[in-house]
């Protein structure tokens, strides 16, 4: 029996980013944040979909609050809004545009 090699196709790392923003984003809002329209994908993102785990005010914790994510700036602003965290200061947050990506020592 003969092992045949099939030959695969490699998408780049930016075009398999740019179908999974549009999924996220969803039709609505990446038109907001992206200013162009999406190419493959109707209907809302997956963004709505996400659920705060903390119920709370940044301000109520009682501690010094700060927040690291591997989301990218955009990601993160869709985050804040789900929070109801509209006036968490942006420098207090750590994002994939930073250029420090999770997991990471720094």
């Amino acid at each position: 029996m003969e092992e045949t090699r099939q030959e695969t196709e490699r998408l780049s790392l930016s075009a398999v980013r740019s179908v999974l923003e549009e999924i996220y984003f969803g039709e609505e809002t990446y038109a907001q944040c992206k200013g162009k329209a999406l190419h493959n994908i109707k209907g809302d993102g997956f963004w709505k979909q996400e659920k705060p785990a903390i119920a709370q005010n940044w301000k109520d914790l009682g501690l010094p609050v700060g927040i690291y994510t591997g989301r990218n700036r955009q990601e993160a602003s869709l985050a804040q809004r789900l929070l109801h965290w509209p006036d968490f200061p942006q420098n207090m947050w750590v994002t994939s545009d930073d250029g420090i990506l999770k997991p990471s020592p720094l």
